[in-house]
């Protein structure tokens, strides 16, 4: 415990720009979600000390806060080990598919629905289709949350459909398998994704995505979700972010230029 009270104020400030490195804020992010996987190694995966950790460096005093990502790298070493070292990790932590409400229940608040919301490995097949993922993310009762588990869960949806099988047609229609009230978010976070994926490479792509979403009448809160995801994946002003801007069409091109959108 002592180690770690010594290491806190540099984990505060290392994703922080410094010297000539300067992120996009999806590299900040992308940072202290890596420091939450990296609190599990240094707490011999206390999983309540890790959450505490990411509380405690998360919150900056000019209002912005990263915890919740941090939390969710916690959550996420717990479900998705990947080399030998993360399994022997949390070899008995991962709770199985019939234990996770149990499980999650341990937990409040923001590592309440981040121990939920990364249980999707255990449930990748159901939430391949629409209902699958309505089920999935009734944990969430409504609001933010709920939102934060369809938006976060798009990932797997954009990435097998578009990304594997490059079918914006099995995108469309699984947009319209969801309740009416989540097909625009549900084409708005596959564009999204498909960005924050590589917004230089699949920058069309995220495009072709809104243009599809016209069918369901919901380009305008795709369209919106890309202009305020440019000051996000990009520092504002440079050749990149300006680039980006001018390939979506009026007036989202002159939402996107305006940095203050996001």
């Amino acid at each position: 415990d002592e180690q770690i009270e010594q290491i806190k104020p540099d984990l505060r400030d290392v994703c922080e720009p410094r010297g000539t490195w300067n992120p996009a804020e999806v590299e900040r992010s992308m940072c202290y979600h890596a420091i939450g996987h990296l609190n599990m190694y240094a707490t011999n995966a206390d999983i309540q000390k890790s959450v505490g950790i990411c509380q405690d460096i998360g919150e900056k005093p000019d209002g912005r806060n990263y915890a919740q990502t941090c939390i969710e790298g916690v959550l996420m070493s717990v479900y998705q080990p990947l080399g030998p070292e993360d399994f022997a990790l949390v070899k008995d932590l991962t709770p199985k598919k019939e234990e996770v409400n149990a499980f999650c229940s341990q937990f409040t608040g923001m590592a309440f629905f981040a121990c939920h919301k990364e249980s999707w490995p255990l449930f990748r097949q159901e939430i391949l289709k629409p209902e699958g993922l309505v089920k999935f993310c009734s944990y969430a009762k409504g609001g933010f949350d709920a939102e934060n588990c369809y938006a976060s869960l798009m990932n797997i949806i954009t990435i097998t459909y578009v990304v594997q099988e490059n079918s914006l047609e099995k995108l469309q229609e699984f947009c319209a398998g969801l309740p009416q009230n989540r097909v625009g978010l549900c084409f708005a976070q596959a564009a999204r994704q498909l960005m924050q994926l590589d917004p230089v490479f699949y920058q069309d792509k995220a495009v072709e995505v809104c243009v599809a979403a016209k069918g369901a009448g919901v380009e305008g809160e795709c369209y919106s979700q890309l202009a305020a995801f440019a000051s996000w994946s990009f520092r504002p002003g440079t050749k990149a972010f300006l680039d980006y801007c001018a390939t979506l069409p009026s007036p989202w091109n002159v939402q996107c230029l305006d940095e203050t959108s996001f």
